[in-house]
């Protein structure tokens, strides 16, 4: 057996060596791979807090831009509104003026006449002041005014004409 043990002991010694080798090199492999694996980590993490700042910038650039357009489009809105309500009580002080002692009567007329036949409130106001203007000092003068602004008020809701032609349609009588 002397033999059989001098062959064992020699494939033992072989292999041994290698073995331990092998050993040897996968502890390398495996503190490489931590390593890597450590610094993946680290990249990750600098990479969230890299997005969650970006993020965090947008954010706030979103609500100021939003804060800027609020502020402009109030803005314009309020132009808008300023505009529209000088042009309002510009045809109003010309009716009124044309009517003269009836002004309030057909301020009061008119409203109520836009609000029950659903006509366009800036059409309506020309024609009346359109109307009041050029009847002003004639036998059509005061009631009958009124009656012509609704009779031809009554038709365009009929007819289902638009703001412009009612306005046109008002042009025409004052002519």
């Amino acid at each position: 057996m002397n033999g059989l043990q001098y062959a064992l002991d020699l494939i033992d010694r072989s292999f041994s060596n290698g073995i331990s080798r092998a050993r040897n090199e996968t502890r390398g492999l495996d503190n490489a791979v931590n390593t890597a694996n450590s610094g993946i980590g680290r990249l990750r993490n600098t990479g969230q807090s890299t997005f969650s700042s970006l993020a965090q910038y947008a954010r706030t650039a979103g609500i100021a831009i939003l804060a800027a357009l609020s502020v402009g489009a109030l803005t314009s809105f309020g132009k808008e509104i300023t505009g529209i309500t000088s042009k309002f009580e510009g045809m109003e002080n010309a009716i009124v003026f044309a009517s003269g002692q009836q002004g309030a009567k057909n301020m009061a007329f008119l409203d109520t006449t836009i609000k029950d036949l659903n006509l366009n409130m800036e059409s309506s106001y020309k024609g009346f002041q359109t109307l009041t203007g050029s009847l002003k000092g004639t036998a059509l003068e005061g009631q009958a005014t009124r009656d012509i602004f609704e009779a031809v008020g009554i038709a365009a809701s009929v007819m289902n004409l638009s703001a412009e032609q009612s306005e046109g349609a008002f042009l025409a009588l004052s002519q």
